[in-house]
C-alpha cells in the first residue's frame, strides 16, 4: 500500500471513529432516549380530512363544556394543536372525530404530566379526565409508549376517546359515537402516523 493510501485509509478510520463518538455523546445528552419527536396538526389520517371551517380552539371550548372537563390537559389546551376531522371532504363533511396534540417541550403542565409516570398511567389519567373509567391498552405503534382507548358518555353524548402517550408527546383522539375500542385504536394510529414526527 502507498504512503498515500495508508493515509487515505487512516484519516478514513479516524472519521469514522469520530462519527461513533459523537453518536454516543448524542445518545447519552439524550438520557439514552430517541431523540424527541413532535406532533403537529394533520391535513389527513387515514379517510379522516381536517375541517378547516371548524377553528380548533372553538371546538376544544365546546368540548370542555360539553364534557365538563377535560382532566389533566385541561390547563395545557393553550398549547395543544386543535383540529375537527370528518370524513366526505370539502364544507358539508360531517365532524367525527376531535384530535389534541400536546408536545412535551411546549407545556410545562404536559411535561409534569408525562413525568408523573410511566406512558400507560399516564394515558389513563388523561382518559379518566375525559369521561371514561374502563380503558383497555393497544398496540401503540412503531413509534412506542402506551395508546389506550374507552367508551364514554357524558350528558347524553356517546363518544370513544383514545389516548396516546410517548416520552416527548401526548395526544387525545375523541371520535364521537359509540366506536368499537379496537377500531378507534386503529382510527388513533392512523392520526399519530400521520401527526407524530
Amino acid at each position: 500500500m502507498s504512503t498515500t493510501g495508508t493515509i487515505v485509509a487512516i484519516a478514513a478510520v479516524v472519521v469514522a471513529a469520530l462519527v461513533v463518538v459523537a453518536l454516543v455523546v448524542v445518545f447519552r445528552a439524550s438520557g439514552g432516549h430517541e431523540p424527541a419527536r413532535r406532533v403537529s396538526l394533520p391535513d389527513a389520517a387515514g379517510d379522516y380530512q381536517l375541517i378547516r371551517s371548524v377553528d380548533g380552539r372553538t371546538a376544544a371550548s365546546m368540548l370542555g363544556s360539553q364534557l365538563g372537563s377535560l382532566g389533566a390537559i385541561s390547563d395545557a389546551i393553550s398549547t395543544a394543536q386543535i383540529g375537527v376531522y370528518g370524513t366526505g371532504g370539502g364544507p358539508t363533511a360531517l365532524p367525527t372525530v376531535v384530535f389534541l396534540g400536546f408536545n412535551r417541550a411546549d407545556s410545562s403542565v404536559i411535561d409534569s404530566l408525562i413525568a408523573s409516570g410511566s406512558a400507560t398511567k399516564v394515558a389513563r389519567d388523561v382518559l379518566g379526565g375525559a369521561g371514561s373509567d374502563t380503558p383497555s391498552s393497544f398496540d401503540p405503534g412503531p413509534y412506542g409508549g402506551a395508546l389506550d382507548c374507552a367508551q364514554a358518555r357524558r350528558n347524553a353524548t356517546a363518544y370513544t376517546p383514545c389516548v396516546w402517550v410517548d416520552g416527548s408527546t401526548l395526544a387525545l383522539v375523541l371520535r364521537i359515537g359509540d366506536v368499537d375500542t379496537g377500531i378507534a385504536a386503529g382510527m388513533t394510529r392512523e392520526f399519530r402516523a400521520a401527526a407524530e414526527h
